[in-house]
């Protein structure tokens, strides 16, 4: 699926507030199946029990065609996929209790998007690779009662 404009400039975004914000973040494209092309952001160095995350921001597939039967291409909910690392066997992240879990969730909260988490094993740290389904753990919706219109 074709990368919006939205997801670019939103990342492009985020970017700049987490730098403002003092943390390092490091750009790259997806080359992901079905993400191709979506902005993905690094932000601290990847490393067991290092503060790091990476994220992910895609457009929602579509789940039908126009009047043509051709993919929908106006209207793509947002959504920004969290990659973060667990302690030991509990959903407790590294980044949890900490100033950059903090300002993380609230960078990526403020923007009205469906906001998904993913939860890797503290291994040798994050990679894009990480974020798939088996390891989804929960999904925020900016309004309860019309998810997917609301979301940015």
């Amino acid at each position: 699926m074709a990368v919006s404009a939205k997801a670019i400039s939103l990342a492009a975004e985020l970017v700049d507030d987490l730098t403002r914000r003092g943390y390092t973040c490091t750009q790259a494209v997806s080359t992901v199946s079905g993400f191709e092309g979506s902005p993905v952001i690094t932000v601290g160095t990847p490393g067991t029990n290092n503060q790091s995350c990476v994220f992910r921001v895609c457009q929602l597939n579509p789940l039908s065609t126009d009047a043509l039967g051709l993919a929908i291409t106006g209207f793509s909910p947002t959504i920004i996929q969290l990659g973060l690392e667990k302690q030991g066997s509990n959903y407790l992240s590294v980044l949890a209790m900490n100033a950059l879990g903090l300002d993380l969730m609230g960078v990526l909260l403020s923007r009205g998007t469906i906001l998904e988490l993913y939860m890797e094993t503290n291994a040798a740290g994050l990679a894009e690779a990480d974020l798939v389904s088996a390891k989804l753990v929960k999904t925020w919706y900016s309004d309860l009662k019309y998810k997917q219109m609301d979301a940015q």
